[in-house]
């Protein structure tokens, strides 16, 4: 039986308004065979349109790679287009070694590799002309919990790894960083859960909560 591959049926397009909307540009988003996983769009000191996000090539629920492009504001295609894929260090970093070995195993077997479950949280301007994007794995599952005689279920909300993408003023894919954390919380706006985030024109700094555990042990445990 064929498996179902999600296909993308929509255009991406930013739009800017101009003279209290009575100027109307509109700049094409094309990234070509993948589809946007997740876009986030901000304008730079040159009052260029800076749009990067995650892509994937096989589910919307997963994670492939990023794209960047880069717009003057007077022109509807990019001046700058690129589309990277995550290396293999990028899927296996801070995993447990049984999943490293899965991951290499299918590698081996020429089938495809995606992080799950990633969501674009922050898309940040560097001084250089780069850009940094931050991204969270963030899912919902549902247990059945047995108690004396009866049973229920109970959503929890998770949100695990942290994923740092470092591209250029090129759109290279300059390095990536995954920080190890698992959170869950049977509360949908569960208030310790995820991060924030600060950046600075040398330091990228995030906090969160975690398990004191997980400083040391890469096997994350809940906090």
């Amino acid at each position: 039986m064929e498996q179902f591959k999600w296909k993308q049926n929509f255009q991406q397009k930013i739009f800017s308004l101009y003279n209290q909307g009575e100027i109307v540009r509109e700049y094409n988003v094309d990234i070509g065979e993948p589809f946007f996983n997740a876009v986030s769009i901000k304008i730079n000191e040159r009052e260029q349109i800076i749009c990067a996000g995650l892509y994937s090539r096989k589910s919307r629920h997963s994670v492939d790679g990023f794209f960047y492009c880069m717009y003057d504001s007077t022109l509807s295609s990019p001046l700058i287009k690129s589309v990277k894929e995550f290396k293999m260090e990028t899927l296996t970093e801070a995993e447990i070694e049984r999943k490293q070995n899965r991951i290499k195993r299918r590698e081996e077997k020429g089938k495809e590799n995606e992080m799950p479950e990633y969501k674009l949280k922050s898309l940040e301007l560097n001084k250089d002309g780069g850009c940094t994007l931050i991204a969270e794995q963030e899912y919902v599952e549902t247990r059945i919990v047995y108690y004396g005689i009866g049973v229920t279920s109970v959503r929890y909300y998770c949100n695990d790894d942290i994923l740092v993408i470092k591209g250029d003023s090129l759109g290279n894919l300059s390095w990536t960083a995954k920080i190890p954390k698992k959170q869950e919380s049977s509360y949908y706006m569960g208030h310790y859960s995820s991060f924030c985030s600060l950046a600075s024109d040398s330091a990228l700094y995030i906090i969160y909560n975690d398990h004191k555990g997980n400083t040391l042990n890469p096997k994350r445990k809940s906090n």
